[in-house]
């Protein structure tokens, strides 16, 4: 088991490519996209968060527009049951792997 990442790839109109990295996660570091498998295509942006970004599947989600945003994926609570409640934060991500006091 990997640190998953799924990377949404903007096709126009609002519209993306979800591929989906088994590593990536950890570090937000952007997976290269010949390690990436396809997971779906052609998904509206406004479908992407609830239907796909699944806390407990993904630790990051990249948006990859004209310029890459990494998110950590994370879960709220202990969610036994639908409906699964998550969070999806921006970060940079050299400054998300710094130790901080």
């Amino acid at each position: 088991m990997g640190h998953r990442a799924l990377v949404a790839v903007a096709r126009g109109d609002d519209r993306y490519d979800l591929r989906e990295s088994r590593w990536g996660g950890e570090d937000l570091a952007l997976p290269d996209p010949g390690t990436t498998d396809s997971l779906a295509a052609d998904v509206p942006g406004e479908r992407v968060l609830p239907d796909h970004a699944d806390p407990w599947r993904y630790e990051a989600l990249f948006v990859v527009r004209s310029a890459v945003t990494g998110y950590r994926v994370r879960l709220l609570g202990w969610c036994v049951r639908p409906p699964i409640r998550g969070a999806v934060v921006a970060v940079d991500p050299a400054a998300d792997c710094e130790f901080r006091t």
